[in-house]
This record gives C-alpha cells, structure tokens and sequence, in this order.
C-alpha cells in the first residue's frame, strides 16, 4: 500500500499539530492528544514524498488552508543586497570579532558556499565550471581599464591597492588569494551591440594585472601562475547572462548563505521592532535558515540569484578584512583551496561530494583552448 502523510491540524487558523507517516489511514480519533480546550481539529491525508516531509519538519513554515483543504508554505520575495554598490558602508557595518571573521570566511563562504557551488558545476547542465587557469589567458573589460576606481570605489582594500599593484601581489602571494577569480566567455558592455569574445576577468580585476606584473617581473613561482576561477563556460550564456537571469532556473536548487545585514539591511542592526519584523520571517519562511545571530542560509533556484550571493561574501568582507589586517598580530589568510591545486581533491571529499565523485585532475587543469599538461606547472 502506498504512503501517505496524515496532518492533524487546528481548523481556526490553519496550524499543524501533528504528523505521520504510514500506509494506513488515520482517524481523528488517532489525534486525540491535540485536543485542548477551545480548539478544533481536523486532519489532512496527503500522498508521500520525501521533500513534502523535509518541508514539514518545520511546522511554522507550513500550514493548511482551511477552506481548500491544501498546504501552504511561507514565501517572502528578497532581493540580494550587492554591497561592492554601496548599500552598506564600513560605519553602517557590524564590528565582528577574529573568531567571527574566520567562522564567515571559512565555514559560509569556502566550505559552504563553495562547496555547494562545485557540486552545481558537475551537473551535466551546468553554465559554469571550475578551472586553474593561466593568468596570461585572462584578459581585461575595457570598462575595467579606464574606471575611476577611487571614486567609484570608498573600501580600504581597493584604495590601498588601486595604485600600487605590485604590493597587491605580493600580499596574495605571502598571504594567499582570499577570494576565487569569476571568468566567462566572452562579453558585453552596457552600450554595445554586441561584444568581444575571449575569455575575460569579472572578479579578480585587480589580482590578475597584479599577478601579471609580478610574474613579468619573475617575482611568482611556477605553481602560482594559474588562479583558481569559477569559469561561465558559454558564450551565448555567460556570467552577464546570468546575472541578469532571475527567470532562468538552475538544474537543481542550491543552498547557500550570507550575512543576514546583506538581506536585510543595515536596519536590521540599528532598529529593534525592524530586526523583530526580519527574524520573524526568517523564522516562517518556508526557504528561509538563521543559522546563527550573522547568518542567513536560503534556497536559491535561478542564475541571478546565485551569481549575485556568492558576491556578496568577497564584496561584503573585502573592507572588513583589510581594516582588520591594519591592527591584527598577523595578516588575514586565503583558503589554501585557493593557493594549493592538489588540496581541491582533499577538501571536495568532505564539502562538495558531488564534486568529488566526479573529479577528475586532467579536466581541471583543462582550459577551452586546449589542453594543459603537468609539465606546464
């Protein structure tokens, strides 16, 4: 007999009581235990899957439409705060301790984030991959080249940097890369028609010139010549097109987390009835995880929102991170999945096991163009 999910629940507001698996039919009677004074109930006999019960975990995230007997899950439409544009400044920022700095870099953004991005990758409808790729294969947006960096940017790390790009290099190269490359196929500007093709720099806009003098000076070493890059592999759908694509769904939906302040504002710190109102949806919101009193953890099912969240934690903890280096016994280190190629196989294992059972060290170091051998390193 087939399975089903019998929901016992209060006929006043729609409020689960109870639950249970099993291939025979409930009464009322079974539920005897939510009766209270005042209240009435009624149950629900719904076909089993196995999501129906994940989301039933939560009972607040779910309830029963009382007059059209079906369930109903909490939904709240977000939008995903790009902080590199402003909407939050250093001042409107919380002060986080060392130990809070290390748990969001480490932990949300590498392990989780990361992690959860690698095992997206190897889906066979996949837009993006991950690759080592050569510096000298990455070229630079005209529009990067010729911006006003300093007054389009106010964080410490750009201004620091902006002018001096061989400190930049050997900071990343004494205390590792903190952040992977974004590449893609191809591009356009805002005001063209139609665009270059190549393969071409969207994060890491002033890691690669840096790189790229340091290595024209002989200062890198061999096995640094290569930047780890989350890769948009196609022309006619790369990293702009996704960006700007909230309507195109991802194969499959994907966890992943950010500082709750990025979601919903410098508000949520300053307000106490507004933080209130924020973890309440939090709270209810059937898509929707507080993991911890900085931390957002939501499902994310289409290309925009994904591109623009994994963002959020590089643009987000970018000022943070170089103001913390100013004062700290010891500079802030990148993830050594950034710096070491052979460490991705060890640490998909553990964070990104899709990843791992289809890893493959040839296709990693494969770039578009052509094959990558191993003397090449």
């Amino acid at each position: 007999m087939l399975r089903r999910i019998t929901i016992c629940y209060n006929t006043l507001n729609g409020e689960i009581l109870s639950w249970v698996v099993q291939t025979s039919s409930c009464s009322i009677e079974d539920f005897k235990c939510c009766l209270i004074e005042g209240r009435e109930i009624d149950i629900l006999e719904i076909p089993y899957s196995q999501e129906l019960e994940e989301k039933l975990s939560n009972y607040k995230k779910v309830r029963v439409d009382v007059e059209n007997k079906k369930l109903v899950y909490a939904e709240y439409s977000y939008t995903i705060r790009n902080v590199a544009w402003g909407q939050l400044s250093q001042d409107e920022k919380r002060h986080y301790s060392h130990e809070e700095l290390l748990k969001m870099y480490y932990e949300h953004y590498v392990n989780f984030n990361l992690g959860k991005l690698l095992d997206l990758s190897v889906h066979k409808e996949s837009l993006m991959e991950i690759k080592w790729i050569k510096i000298t294969d990455i070229q630079l947006r005209d529009s990067i080249l010729t911006r006003p960096w300093k007054k389009f940017h106010t964080d410490p790390f750009l201004n620091k940097y902006h002018g001096s790009k061989i400190e930049l290099a050997k900071d990343i190269l004494e205390n590792g890369n903190l952040w992977p490359n974004v590449t893609s196929i191809g591009y356009v500007e805002r005001h063209q028609k139609s665009g270059d093709t190549g393969l071409f720099s969207f994060e890491g806009n002033h890691r690669v010139p840096a790189l790229l003098l340091a290595q024209a000076r002989g200062l890198t070493p061999e096995n640094q010549h290569r930047v780890f890059a989350i890769h948009f592999k196609s022309a006619d759908k790369g990293y702009y097109w996704c960006k700007r694509s909230k309507k195109d769904k991802l194969p499959e939906k994907v966890r992943q987390r950010l500082p709750i302040d990025v979601a919903f504002g410098s508000e949520y710190i300053s307000n106490r009835e507004y933080k209130k109102k924020c973890d309440k949806i939090m709270d209810e919101v059937i898509s929707f995880e507080k993991i911890d009193d900085i931390t957002l953890e939501v499902t994310v099912d289409n290309w925009s929102d994904l591109v623009r969240i994994n963002q959020v934690y590089p643009h987000y903890l970018r000022d943070i991170i170089a103001n913390h280096n100013e004062t700290a016994a010891s500079p802030f280190q990148g993830h050594r999945l950034f710096k070491d190629r052979s460490y991705i196989e060890q640490w998909s294992k553990e964070y990104a096991p899709k990843f791992y059972s289809q890893y493959d060290k040839s296709e990693i170091l494969e770039y578009h163009a052509g094959s990558l051998s191993e003397e090449m390193w």
